[in-house]
């Protein structure tokens, strides 16, 4: 078995594979103006606002939004308004589904095609224009 990295001096060509990590913000990164209708990407620091849920989590007695996933913990753990965390979960669920990749190439199509079969990209996204621009680039 050869030691990586697999480099052919003669075509001067790296054939080591390749792993790709896209981290928390790499969807907004890509795309700073948002999708194809321009609606931003949330991260986060702006899920409640983005989405909408500010009135709903204020009306069930909610005053620290702050830290959206400590909050959310709460609502899913806690049992105690099961219809607000149906509520939040719908809301994401929609928003994210409607997204759309903008016509024109994107970063995220760039990297799909730059890839070679050994390569890989791993996230810890929900990140549905990953999966389109793969879908888009068969």
């Amino acid at each position: 078995m050869p030691l990586l990295p697999l480099f052919n001096p003669v075509t001067q060509i790296n054939h080591s594979p390749h792993i790709v990590i896209l981290g928390a913000g790499a969807s907004r990164a890509a795309f700073p103006k948002g999708d194809a209708n321009g609606k931003l990407l949330p991260v986060m620091a702006d899920l409640i606002e983005l989405l909408g849920l500010a009135p709903a989590i204020a009306n069930a007695g909610f005053s620290d939004t702050s830290d959206f996933e400590s909050l959310y913990d709460e609502i899913a753990t806690g049992g105690k308004v099961p219809g607000l965390k149906a509520e939040i979960e719908a809301k994401v669920e929609a928003y994210f589904a409607a997204l759309q990749l903008p016509e024109s190439p994107t970063l995220y199509d760039y990297l799909i095609l730059s890839l070679k079969e050994s390569d890989y990209i791993a996230t810890f996204n929900w990140d549905p224009f990953l999966a389109q621009a793969f879908q888009r680039s068969r």
